[in-house]
Formats: structure tokens, C-alpha cells, sequence
């Protein structure tokens, strides 16, 4: 898989790919176990905000996100603010909707059929916030966000006290629109 980070060498060690658990996606029957979702070829963005049980801990949490898809994979890039300082927040592209619960549904995979191990399958990275709670990154994946990517999140870092007093690891949530 070819990745890109551009911004700063800390987020460029931070990045982890990984695979996340298996979740449902619908396979047309003729297409022999292809994933139906088509691809994307348009840039669309979100607007993240603060979901509950964070408004307490981060009440300025906001955030940007861009993705752009093509055959050639997707490119995104995300700038959050009024989060922890110097803290890492790993954040993904998710199937569903900021209003669903949970927040964002499961994550998007590229290929939802797929048995664990092997290539990673979804979009995975994680943006690293300064002394002020501020943070930017992009990256640049293989694989192409279709039109199942409906969210990104940004999850809350390990396991901490603001977990704990939050009772979530959700943070910050954005639904991708066109434009």
C-alpha cells in the first residue's frame, strides 16, 4: 500500500495501518463478490464536531476534513482544533452517519467480504495535536473510498481519564458531502 504523509515527520511515525473488524456490506450476486459501492471520483468534505460525552472535556472541539477519491485511491486530509494538547487521536472513515449509533457506524472497509490479516482494507491514520489542541495531517491511500464512506471520525487516544469521564471513544464526528 502506498502512503503519503505530508505536514510533519511526528504524524508521519504516528501513522499505523491496521485492519478493523469485519463488518457487513452488500455483495451483488453478479459481480462475483465484488463490493457494490462505486467509486467516487469527487472530492467531498465534512465538518467535524464535538459528540456527546466530549462537550464537557473538549466545548471548542471542531475540525475539517477533505477526501478525495479517484481510481487511483483517496486522499485525505484533516485539521482539527480545541482538542488535548500534544496528544495523538487516531481517526478513520466510517460507513455510516454522525447521527447513528454509534456515531459514524463501523468502519469503512474497502473490500467489507474480506477475511482479517493481509493488505489493510481501511482507511486508518491518526493526526497529532500541538501545544495549543491543533493538529493537521494528510494522507494518501490505495484504496479509493467509494460511495460507502459516508463519515469520518476521529477517535479519542488509548485509554485515559477523558475516556473514562466521556464513556465513549468517539470525539469528533463529520458526514461527507459533495462540494
Amino acid at each position: 500500500m502506498r502512503t503519503l504523509l505530508r505536514k510533519s515527520p511526528a504524524v508521519a511515525a504516528a501513522v499505523l495501518l491496521g485492519l478493523a473488524a469485519a463488518c457487513g456490506g452488500e455483495v451483488d450476486e453478479e459481480s462475483d463478490g465484488e463490493p457494490t459501492g462505486d467509486a467516487v471520483a469527487e472530492t467531498r468534505r465534512a465538518a467535524l464536531e464535538v459528540l456527546d460525552g466530549w462537550t464537557d472535556i473538549h466545548p471548542e472541539g471542531t475540525g475539517t476534513v477533505e477526501l478525495a477519491a479517484d481510481d487511483d485511491g483517496t486522499t485525505v486530509t484533516l485539521s482539527v482544533s480545541g482538542l488535548a494538547p500534544e496528544t495523538e487521536y487516531p481517526a478513520h472513515v466510517h460507513d455510516g452517519a454522525c447521527d447513528a449509533d454509534p456515531p459514524g457506524g463501523r468502519h469503512w472497509l474497502a473490500d467489507p467480504d474480506a477475511e482479517g490479516g493481509g493488505e489493510p482494507n481501511h482507511i486508518h491514520t491518526y493526526v497529532v495535536t500541538d501545544g495549543e489542541g491543533a493538529g493537521e495531517m494528510t494522507l494518501d491511500s490505495d484504496l479509493v473510498a467509494d460511495d460507502r464512506a459516508v463519515s469520518v471520525v476521529v477517535h479519542a487516544s488509548g485509554s485515559n481519564e477523558q475516556l473514562q469521564q466521556a464513556g465513549a471513544d468517539r470525539v469528533l464526528c463529520g458526514d461527507l458531502a459533495a462540494g
